[in-house]
């Protein structure tokens, strides 16, 4: 995977390289919205409360919070945020006809929420023009944006070894069969598997939004003709290249 370093002669390098400058000062200018980051899910047990040390019968009496979310329960949350933040980092030159240099410009030079990126060129368009060709734009991006959320959830859920249902099942078992009950430990673990089960339900369903999108790609497609899905790089550029790219953008 090549990385643009803005010291190639690649047709699309200088433009390459801005857009990468001008993703890492919208990237800055968000990094201390933990909403950009972090998606909150509700406790698993929204009444439970601590009890005191020496209330050992409350402590037998009160039932351990469920384990995992009933399918039937499950949560709502507002996952946009951090999607719009991976939206930005997969945005390539081409997307939005062309004008993704454009929006990042006049959205850095306005102060406008970066999650808005792209409505006020969607909106200077014909109903026509949205109708025949919006479709496979927003796929592409979408597919790309879906996939990052995918890997980064992924990343994430790899640092706890807790690979698959079948771990976390065992896990959860863990808590509720060996470990001493309202325990320091004991709710320790219980927040280690609420934060890798909000991963798995933001990976499932960044997946199943990438192969939807991936979906609509191949249909538009046509009939024999062969569709190569956009990729996103799995590995970062060198320090190297990542610290000419800051000192470039003022950040060191």
């Amino acid at each position: 995977e090549e990385c643009i370093t803005g010291n190639t002669d690649h047709h699309f390098a200088t433009d390459t390289y801005r857009l990468k400058q001008l993703k890492l000062q919208h990237l800055m200018r968000m990094a201390h919205d933990a909403k950009r980051w972090i998606v909150t899910f509700p406790p698993r047990n929204p009444k439970a409360r601590p009890t005191n040390g020496d209330q050992q019968q409350q402590q037998q009496q009160q039932q351990q919070p469920p384990l995992s979310f009933r399918k039937e329960a499950m949560p709502t949350f507002d996952g946009s945020h951090v999607l719009a933040t991976c939206r930005l980092m997969v945005l390539t030159p081409d997307d939005y006809n062309g004008q993704a240099l454009t929006m990042l410009q006049e959205h850095l030079d306005t102060k406008a929420d970066a999650i808005s990126i792209g409505d006020d060129y969607n909106n200077k368009r014909s109903e026509q023009q949205q109708q025949q060709q919006q479709s496979d734009i927003d796929s592409n991006l979408e597919y790309r944006a879906h996939l990052c959320l995918a890997r980064w959830t992924g990343i994430n859920l790899h640092r706890f070894n807790i690979p698959d249902a079948a771990a976390v099942a065992a896990y959860a078992t863990k808590i509720a069969t060996s470990l001493e009950k309202n325990s320091p430990e004991w709710a320790a673990h219980h927040v280690v598997l609420g934060e890798v089960q909000t991963l798995q339900v933001l990976n499932q369903l960044a997946a199943a939004g990438a192969h939807q999108h991936a979906q609509q790609l191949r249909s538009s497609a046509q009939q024999h003709q062969k569709v190569e899905l956009p990729t996103i790089r799995r590995l970062p550029c060198d320090w190297e290249d990542t610290k000419r790219l800051a000192e470039a953008t003022e950040y060191v």
